[in-house]
């Protein structure tokens, strides 16, 4: 199991793992849906699947990550009601059923050619993390890092939790490494060297 640090603090964690902070500006922006998505946005039967569907989707054009429902932001909720013409009493977003969200979030990495964190992807992601540690560079700079790897690569972006995991994963690797090639340079003759200081 690998040992936890500090890549992140508290504050940019919690930034990292909620839905961004939008402007009126940014609202109007993000939540204008492409083609692809608004379609799909009017085929949903149920109001508050439209709202929350349309709430993913311009949370991850701006930041290439999904969210929770119970972390969307009020007033990005007001906004798109507004845009799609919904009246805001008959949205709750904890409603959004989980088999739902799973059927939108494949069609939100569908729509954006985004392939999903997992298996061979999460393996890339992991080869990256073992190549910036080994660059020694600080952990804060290695998970910037790692996150532009992954945007660049069109991967999802997954939450915090398991980049840090990954990045932990890799900096004990390297120290079990480091420490597996001291063991074998240090020799019982050069020991006794050293000893003698």
């Amino acid at each position: 199991m690998s040992r936890a640090r500090t890549i992140l603090d508290d504050r940019t964690r919690r930034e990292f793992d909620a839905p961004p902070i939008f402007s009126a500006v940014q609202r109007r922006a993000f939540f204008n849906l492409p083609s692809w998505a608004l379609k799909i946005c009017k085929g949903l039967y149920e109001p508050h699947n439209q709202v929350m569907f349309a709430l993913q989707v311009g949370y991850f054009r701006a930041s290439g990550r999904l969210f929770e429902p119970n972390k969307f932001n009020t007033k990005d909720i007001d906004s798109v009601c507004k845009i799609l013409k919904i009246k805001r009493d008959d949205i709750h977003n904890n409603i959004y059923h989980q088999n739902t969200t799973y059927r939108h979030i494949q069609l939100i990495l569908n729509g954006f050619n985004i392939f999903p964190f997992t298996g061979q992807v999460e393996d890339i992601c992991k080869k990256e993390a073992e190549h910036l540690v080994k660059r020694q560079i600080k952990l804060h700079l290695v998970f910037g890092s790692l996150v532009n790897f992954i945007r660049e690569r069109n991967f999802e972006v997954p939450t915090f939790s398991v980049l840090a995991g990954i990045i932990n994963q890799a900096r004990d690797e390297y120290e079990n490494q480091i420490q597996n090639q001291m063991g074998e340079l240090l020799t019982d003759e050069f020991q006794e060297l050293l000893s003698d200081f």
